[in-house]
């Protein structure tokens, strides 16, 4: 038996066996790392970068030592904007907490450029609970970033021109009804309300509203688009004239 203080002796066979393991474990690892789609990297506790994926170092343009052995808010890819900065430090600060942190930020390469990331960062855990090292990792979304940007700017657009024109729009399927906020304000009913074809005949005057049935159901059963001219009484008595224009879209099997 070993005297106290003293380490018990491995076998060389068994140490080379250990060491083969450990090797394999973290060539395992490293191929992951690498080939990962993702832009990748590990910080330690402090948040300082200690290894990076090509992945991440091709897509901002940067070398190896631009970036490993800094704190991570301090590496060039957020070197835009001390706001994502100080965001970037707080995602380090959640993930030593034991937290996922997780958001859409831009980043910037070394053109100057600015693109945008789903960025997210994991702690990872110890066999006894205890935060070891996080892992950040990023996935490139410019281009959805940019169409959700398009997407908004001609909602916008749209908006203002129906405003312009007393115009609102609508949609209708059998399995739902879609109004704009101009819609509702048109008939002069609360946006909470659940929007349908019933409620929107309520708001129809009485003397039009067998008429504008009519017309709808023939656009419904494939008897031509939707065209109508017919008066609405809003709830504080006021009537308005409304005109109806609405195409049908059937599906493959007609309906």
């Amino acid at each position: 038996m070993p005297d106290a203080g003293e380490l018990p002796q491995v076998p060389d066979e068994q140490l080379r066996r250990i060491l083969a393991e450990a090797q394999a474990t973290t060539a395992k690892f490293r191929g992951l790392f690498e080939q990962n789609l993702y832009m990748a990297g590990i910080l330690d506790l402090d948040g300082v970068l200690t290894d990076v994926n090509q992945t991440a170092l091709a897509a901002g343009g940067y070398q190896r030592d631009e970036c490993v052995g800094k704190p991570f808010w301090e590496t060039p890819w957020w070197r835009g904007s001390p706001e994502v900065q100080a965001t970037i430090e707080l995602a380090v600060s959640t993930g030593v907490a034991g937290r996922r942190f997780r958001a859409t930020l831009p980043y910037w390469v070394a053109d100057g450029s600015q693109r945008y990331s789903d960025f997210a960062l994991n702690p990872v855990f110890d066999d006894e609970g205890r935060v070891i090292f996080l892992v950040p990792t990023g996935a490139d979304v410019t281009e959805q970033k940019r169409l959700e940007t398009l997407h908004e700017e001609n909602a916008q657009r749209m908006a203002m021109a129906l405003r312009a024109g007393h115009m609102a729009t609508w949609s209708w399927t059998p399995e739902e009804s879609v109004w704009s906020d101009d819609l509702f304000e048109m008939l002069g009913i609360s946006p909470d309300e659940t929007p349908s074809p019933e409620r929107f005949f309520q708001a129809v005057h009485p003397d039009d509203l067998a008429a504008l049935q009519e017309a709808w159901q023939k656009a419904t059963d494939g008897q031509g688009d939707y065209h109508h001219e017919f008066r609405i009484v809003r709830p504080d008595g006021r009537i308005r004239w409304v005109r109806g224009v609405g195409e049908v879209q059937r599906g493959p099997s007609g309906e």
